[in-house]
């Protein structure tokens, strides 16, 4: 039974690109392949031979839909320059959930990474006035409005030369950007929280927000790079559209960076936290960070900007 209803979920998840439904299943390729191979094992040994067919078909149809996954993501946009680095830049990201009240917690976490920018997610007023005492790290600041109060809060080096909430056509999630000044060359900084997609009208805000952010991205003429919790997963297709049509790299395909959320269930966890750029920037490194006290896992880049044509 266990198997039939395997199978069953693997092949709805095929339909993500045109059901909501369907894009919430196809984020768990990779657990189903792994419930498949335990529900092989399972059913030779007590030769329920029916249900050893459903999940070899079950493994067989995620594997097939895993792979492209490897080099999809990181072959997407066009490639960085090979140019000398003019100067890097640390940016931290994190979405501290808006019921976290562990501000010392992520105080400290700030503290330790020593980040240019740091952009958190679903920060209240509460956690903002709890870290005013960073004012003298982080002069600059920026504001994005979530609708039902949930902010995109950005706390910036003195190198920010303008920083303002934006809107994006027809979203309903935060954003907001900033323009850096690294060395002599100058970057766009994104920070974004996409809708989440659960149902069909929420599901269609957050694939609005990313058109809108990949249309964004591509009309950049300054090497841009886009971070948030997307509320979407590698194995998305509105997600590789994304890159395709941003002209986007994802700065995490291929170094082992794992699941993003949720922190307290590792079983089912995927990747919706985001690194994104377009040419022009090279990704020096990029590690996740410590449990801050949120569902979500914190993002710390690093960047090296080249000299844009």
């Amino acid at each position: 039974m266990l198997a039939f209803v395997l199978l069953g979920m693997t092949a709805i998840a095929f339909l993500a690109a045109r059901w909501w439904f369907a894009d919430l299943l196809v984020h768990f390729r990779t657990q189903y392949l792994v419930a498949a191979g335990a529900l092989v094992i399972a059913c030779g040994a007590l030769r329920t031979w029916s249900g050893l067919v459903a999940a070899v078909a079950a493994a067989i149809l995620n594997g097939v839909a895993s792979w492209p996954m490897r080099d999809a993501p990181a072959q997407a946009g066009p490639p960085a320059s090979r140019a000398a680095p003019v100067a890097t830049l640390r940016i931290a990201m994190a979405n501290v959930h808006y019921r976290n009240r562990d501000h010392t917690r992520i105080r400290r976490w700030i503290e330790a990474v020593d980040a240019d920018v740091v952009i958190l997610l679903e920060a209240t007023p509460a956690l903002r006035q709890g870290l005013r005492g960073l004012v003298a790290r982080y002069p600059g600041e920026v504001v994005g409005e979530h609708r039902g109060g949930r902010d995109v809060w950005m706390l910036l080096s003195a190198e920010a030369q303008g920083a303002r909430p934006i809107v994006l056509e027809r979203a309903r999630g935060a954003q907001g950007e900033a323009v850096i000044a690294v060395g002599e060359q100058t970057m766009r900084l994104v920070g974004m929280h996409a809708t989440w997609p659960l149902g069909p009208d929420h599901s269609a805000a957050r694939n609005r927000e990313l058109r809108a952010l990949a249309a964004y991205a591509r009309a950049s003429t300054v090497p841009t790079v886009v971070l948030g919790d997307l509320n979407v997963s590698p194995a998305s297709p509105h997600f590789r559209r994304l890159l395709e049509r941003g002209g986007l790299r994802d700065a995490a395909a291929g170094r082992g960076i794992g699941y993003t959320w949720p922190t307290f269930f590792p079983p089912f966890g995927i990747r919706i936290d985001h690194v994104l750029a377009t040419s022009g920037v090279d990704i020096v490194g990029l590690k996740r960070g410590p449990r801050i006290g949120s569902d979500h896992f914190p993002l710390v880049l690093d960047v090296a900007i080249q000299r844009y044509p």
